[in-house]
């Protein structure tokens, strides 16, 4: 007996292991059926669209391939109208989207330190400034000087209507300083015969403001010598400011030269460095201040050529890495005959008449540089995606997370700061609007 229904067990066990591999056979062979005869999907609206902007691998928030500088200048013009005297920084990677970052010569930056190793893009991003500041602004309005002893990235700004003088070989690298000294004097006494204090309050006309670009400081060294390069930097940064004078002083790094003029310069702009011992002098902030601003130091860079164009802006204790756009002979000359056509044809030409190339379409956001204090630097994608966040989650931190994906240092400065401006995330955890 016992063994009949032991039988009839082993019978029953066998009918069921049948019937589950009948039945996993048939699942798997509808499932090949469908993936053989289903339709392909249509493809979707993120498909069909260029690719999401993305940031450079080891480069921070640095956008990986930024727009061309006609792109730029329109981005300037419809974000920022009121703004004097701005130019570009960069572009970055915010949330997904580009993102540019700009300043201005009035109410916003004094002088600009631009560093980087050889072949790290300082003549490029030099260059996207002056033509962009050019772009916006008449020869009555603005004029540059270049003091650059290669010459060969200047090669065809002479006769430039903004153009105020240019030193493109050695032996014109003295005279031309010389020539900014008593142009500074010569500012000094209209302002003092106008009774006006700085040249923002001058309302003559006739004192554009004049925009110096250095391409190598150890080239000015060479041209006089240290003692008299440093007597020079120190007098003509210091004053020049309140006599609409700007300076850009690029170089391989700031760490050889003397500290004093350095404390005139209120904008940093540091490509790649090999060494954490270059960061300070070259950016005004240790390594770790860098980092605690979400940002990645200069000495943590991509080196040059995949680096090329990549540099860490600090402003005040506020550090962003960007790229900026890469500018070409053919294209550089394209904007200078532009502006040499414009100049004749109106006397304070925009970006619409300047502009070489007609714009498709721009990017979505500026960065602001703020002129003062410690306030974090906030483009308006993070503005919005912080809003968006405190929507969804229950604290400022859950909403540090999810946009920035730490919870802190400079990014939770910038949720604080939108989160009081905008009124939410009160208190508690508590979503509050207030009208």
């Amino acid at each position: 007996m016992d063994a009949e229904r032991g039988f009839w067990l082993q019978l029953m066990l066998l009918a069921m292991v049948a019937s589950i591999w009948l039945s996993l056979k048939l699942l798997t062979t509808y499932r090949l059926y469908q993936q053989h005869h289903a339709r392909s999907p249509r493809p979707s609206k993120t498909n069909m669209n260029a690719p999401a902007a993305q940031p450079v691998p080891g480069a921070g928030i640095a956008l990986a391939q930024p727009p061309d500088l006609n792109t730029t200048v329109h981005t300037l013009t419809q974000n920022a109208p009121s703004a004097r005297y701005r130019f570009p920084l960069g572009w970055s990677c915010v949330a997904g989207r580009s993102a540019l970052s700009q300043a201005a010569f009035v109410g916003y930056i004094n002088h600009i330190l631009l560093t980087a190793q050889s072949d790290g893009g300082k003549d490029t991003w030099a260059i996207g400034a002056l033509l962009s500041l050019s772009a916006l602004h008449s020869a009555r309005e603005l004029q540059l000087c270049v003091i650059d002893g290669k010459g060969l990235d200047f090669v065809g700004w002479r006769g430039l209507p903004h153009a105020w003088r240019l030193a493109l070989t050695p032996d014109e690298i003295a005279p031309a300083m010389r020539a900014l000294s008593a142009e500074r004097e010569r500012r000094r006494r209209i302002l003092s015969a106008a009774g006006v204090s700085k040249w923002e309050a001058y309302r003559g006309g006739d004192l554009p403001l004049l925009v110096t670009y250095v391409s190598e400081l150890a080239l000015l060294q060479d041209a006089t010598s240290a003692k008299d390069l440093e007597r020079w930097l120190n007098s003509e940064l210091a004053a020049g400011r309140a006599f609409g004078m700007r300076y850009i002083v690029a170089t391989q790094t700031a760490s050889n030269f003397a500290t004093r003029w350095r404390s005139q310069i209120s904008l940093y702009v540091d490509g790649f460095q090999p060494s954490q011992s270059q960061d300070t002098p070259n950016t005004g902030l240790r390594t770790n201040e860098i980092v605690r601003s979400s940002a990645v130091p200069p000495s943590d860079l991509p080196a040059p050529p995949t680096g090329a164009g990549i540099f860490c802006i600090v402003h005040g204790r506020d550090a962003v890495n960007i790229r900026a756009p890469l500018i070409d002979d053919d294209e550089r000359f394209r904007w200078l005959e532009a502006l040499r056509a414009a100049s004749g044809a109106s006397a304070h030409p925009d970006a619409q008449e300047v502009l070489p190339t007609p714009l498709e379409s721009v990017a979505n956001s500026v960065l602001n540089v703020p002129g003062s204090g410690g306030a974090p630097l906030v483009s308006e994608d993070e503005r919005q995606a912080i809003i968006a966040a405190a929507q969804l989650e229950p604290s400022r931190r859950k909403v540090c997370q999810r946009v920035f994906n730490t919870t802190g240092g400079r990014a939770w400065e910038k949720v604080k700061q939108v989160c009081d401006e905008a009124g939410v995330l009160l208190g508690e955890g508590r979503l509050v609007t207030v009208e």
